[in-house]
């Protein structure tokens, strides 16, 4: 029987260097999140809510300064209980004014830099965030955009400028407090129910005296021949319910 040919050696260098090069950039990238967790700096996250922060996504803090310019400070806020930030950033993106006021929230980062962000800083991917506040944002204004491009029109309304923060500042709370969370449920039911677009959904559907928007968009799912209406709005009836019951007035016993 005859032996199998023997692998030209220069594949065989070819494997050895790829093998040898794969672990570097590894060692590499796990050297760089170490570092950064001892050259950086984490924002308290509950000390950073309770600030009234400025918009965030899940890659800046914007920071309206002086003359209306714009400053934007870099973030890895995939994390469940601090943000984290580069030190050099702290010092470069942000004027004075600025400066101080989110060194008073600094701590040292009690972990590495979240999978987001070293896929995006040092592996040059494109990386989605995965904590539930920032995917519903994302999420959110991609449904809005997708909608508005198939029907012509805004399911949800556009938010006023005095209501965006809303949208911006929803978040997973940081507290056990119950004012954190009523005033969650008060922003998340602004942006999913009292912005609902209830004069389009109206020409879609049969008139009915006092029906409410979750009633005028069970009605279009129902016209529009969509499985089980009744289910896709479940959640929207349960939050109304909540903020009536929790937010809105006095606190009912069921609450």
């Amino acid at each position: 029987m005859p032996e199998p040919a023997a692998q030209p050696a220069n594949s065989l260098i070819m494997a050895v260097y790829n093998a040898w090069m794969a672990d570097l950039i590894a060692s590499a990238i796990d050297e760089c999140a170490q570092y950064i967790a001892r050259a950086g700096t984490g924002i308290d996250i509950e000390a950073f809510w309770n600030a009234k922060s400025p918009e965030t996504n899940s890659t800046v803090i914007a920071c309206l300064v002086p003359n209306a310019r714009i400053a934007g400070l870099p973030i890895d806020n995939d994390q469940s209980n601090y943000i984290a930030a580069y030190l050099g950033d702290l010092g470069q993106c942000l004027p004075e004014s600025e400066r101080g006021h989110w060194q008073t929230f600094d701590i040292a980062p009690p972990g590495p830099m979240s999978g987001t962000a070293i896929k995006r800083s040092f592996l040059a991917e494109f990386a989605q965030p995965t904590m539930p506040d920032l995917v519903f944002r994302q999420e959110f204004e991609a449904f809005q955009k997708e909608w508005h491009k198939n029907n012509g029109w805004d399911l949800f309304r556009p938010l006023a400028h005095a209501d965006q923060h809303c949208l911006t500042s929803l978040h997973i709370p940081a507290t056990e407090e119950q004012s954190e969370f009523d005033e969650q449920v008060g922003y998340l039911t602004k942006v999913l129910i009292d912005s609902l677009n209830e004069s389009k959904l109206a020409e879609f559907i049969p008139k009915v005296e006092e029906q409410k928007s979750i009633g005028k968009l069970e009605a279009f799912l129902k016209c529009k021949k969509i499985a089980d209406p009744a289910m896709h709005i479940q959640f929207l009836r349960d939050l109304q319910a909540l903020r009536s019951t929790g937010v809105a007035h006095a606190k009912a016993r069921i609450f």
